[in-house]
């Protein structure tokens, strides 16, 4: 909700302004202009995914409320700006890492359309062109959904150590010290 939000509020206005000038012209400026936007959005949900982990740790270890984990993360974040940033990019490294691998599942499937193996195929083979029955497709779909749980559980991991390492503390008693 938060970055429909931030999409409406960044992306309304600069096209109600397009909408209303002609801008042909302007064709490299109207590009910077959506690329500034494109690094603007982006960086925004940068900030609201580290705002999101690291509220979701402090609403786990000291049990008080949303609004007090949102602004216990945002005091986390604004105290260490440079090792929040390093954490942020383990963390997109991560999920980067996730999707290349979805993706080479995806490519790895026989006989599918996306295959690598059906790319270099001729034509007049048609089994390579039909879609590959559900028998070889449930093997990599249920792959892909152990590749996404475990990496989930990973980036849980590293964001239950990147809390205590920023700072964060626990109320919670007899909890399991991560240190």
């Amino acid at each position: 909700l938060m970055m429909f939000i931030a999409t409406v509020l960044f992306v309304g206005p600069i096209h109600l302004f397009v909408g209303s000038t002609d801008l042909s012209g302007l064709r490299f400026m109207g590009t910077l202009a959506a690329g500034g936007l494109i690094a603007l959005l982006m960086a925004y949900s940068f900030m609201l995914s580290i705002l999101f982990q690291l509220s979701l740790q402090s609403l786990v270890r000291n049990q008080r409320g949303v609004g007090s984990a949102i602004q216990h993360a945002w005091r986390l974040v604004k105290a260490g700006p440079r090792r929040v940033m390093r954490a942020t990019a383990i963390d997109m490294a991560l999920h980067v890492m996730t999707v290349i691998l979805h993706l080479a599942l995806l490519f790895a499937l026989p006989g599918s359309s996306t295959s690598l193996a059906g790319l270099n195929t001729p034509a007049a083979n048609a089994m390579t062109l039909e879609e590959p029955s559900s028998w070889i497709t449930l093997p990599i779909f249920l792959v892909t959904a152990v590749l996404y749980g475990v990496m989930g559980c990973a980036r849980s991991g590293f964001w239950t150590r990147a809390y205590f390492t920023l700072g964060g503390i626990s109320t919670v008693e007899g909890g399991p010290d991560p240190g």
